[in-house]
């Protein structure tokens, strides 16, 4: 019995050498050892001659719908529009009601009034949140 894997026929015919000098439990059918072995169970088995492999098949996926692209000053103004939404929907406990920011490629640039050094902290902290936003020029200006 060759390729059998688990089968009580393999494990049977004896401990190393086996049918064709190939080692395992059982030779070329036993516990992992030689052609077959373990590979049998999962339809990979080394003892069969013949190789039958599925072909891949690759799909390309390709999006239907389609964007118009953006000019840069449109990619602007949105970046501006919500960088000052986020600071709009900020409680006013957070006191950064008096600031506002304007985006500069990557950078956000804070300017206003705050009532205090934490308040200041927060505005900053706020912009580093935006997507998109790399680096923060804070020119928040405290005033008690």
């Amino acid at each position: 019995q060759t390729g059998a894997g688990f089968s009580g026929l393999s494990v049977a015919t004896g401990f190393g050498a086996g049918a064709n000098g190939l080692g395992g439990i059982g030779g070329r059918g036993g516990l992992g050892g030689g052609l077959g072995g373990l590979g049998g169970l999962f339809g990979a088995g080394l003892g069969n001659t013949s190789t039958t492999t599925k072909p891949v098949i690759r799909t390309r996926l390709r999006s239907a719908v389609e964007l118009p692209s953006q000019t840069s000053n449109f990619v602007q103004q949105m970046a501006n529009q919500d960088a000052n939404r986020t600071l709009r929907r900020v409680p006013t406990s957070a006191g950064v009601n008096g600031v506002s920011a304007f985006v500069n490629g990557n950078t956000a640039i804070v300017t206003g009034t705050v009532s205090s050094e934490r308040d200041r902290r927060m505005s900053e902290l706020l912009m580093r949140l935006e997507p998109g936003i790399r680096r923060v020029e804070n020119r928040v200006i405290v005033s008690p």
